[in-house]
């Protein structure tokens, strides 16, 4: 019987620690749903494939790497798309998403457990991944009712940009128009030199 070790257990755990910043670059390029899905593939795909582990080294890439990296991916999402659906009570989803981590973290060894009992530990990775599939079902609903806060300022930055370009060519317009009356200026000013040397000539004249 082959039995998960402190080792398989730890890297699980690590590969969720050390995956958030890669998973947050994920999502600002390709969006919460995308990552999700993908995450709970590959987590239901590593527990599945440890049904099939006959040594502890393989027990080690399906379960600690390919499960862990799953979940390491799921963690970042299933908390930063909170603000795309809550503003006003944020701070108290932010709170329900961390109870449900404990309790699941609470309740699941007990279920465990029971599979265990119930069935050998094969079966039990066998139904342990059927459940994680149910993440997938999960990303799929990921739909952010209103842009993210970086959306929103790109919008804004943009709607901004063509009043400024308006203002900027009405200056211009307004700064040719200043140069035509400077223009006519001078064209009055040559007028009041032509009336200057017709005076002068009726004076000869006379």
């Amino acid at each position: 019987m082959v039995q998960l070790k402190a080792y398989d257990c730890i890297m699980c755990v690590e590969l969720m620690d050390v995956l958030a910043p890669f998973s947050s670059m994920l999502v600002n390029k390709y969006g919460h749903r995308k990552i999700v899905i993908v995450g709970g593939a590959l987590a239901a795909v590593g527990m599945t494939l440890s049904y099939f582990a006959v040594d502890l080294w393989i027990l080690f890439i399906t379960y600690g790497v390919i499960f862990g990296s799953g979940a390491g991916l799921l963690m970042v999402p299933s908390v930063s798309i909170l603000p795309s659906y809550f503003e006003k009570r944020l701070s108290l989803a932010f709170g329900l998403v961390t109870v449900g981590t404990g309790l699941g973290s609470f309740c699941f060894p007990y279920i465990v457990q029971l599979l265990l009992d119930e069935y050998d530990y094969r079966n039990q990775f066998l139904v342990c991944g059927a459940l994680t599939f149910n993440v997938i079902a999960a990303g799929l609903v990921f739909s952010p009712l209103r842009p993210s806060s970086s959306a929103a300022a790109s919008a804004d930055a943009g709607d901004g940009n063509t009043p400024r370009s308006d203002e900027k060519s009405r200056d211009k317009t307004v700064a040719g128009g200043g140069s035509d009356e400077k223009s006519r200026d001078k064209t009055v000013a040559g007028g009041g030199g032509d009336e200057k040397s017709r005076d002068k000539t009726v004076a000869g004249g006379g």
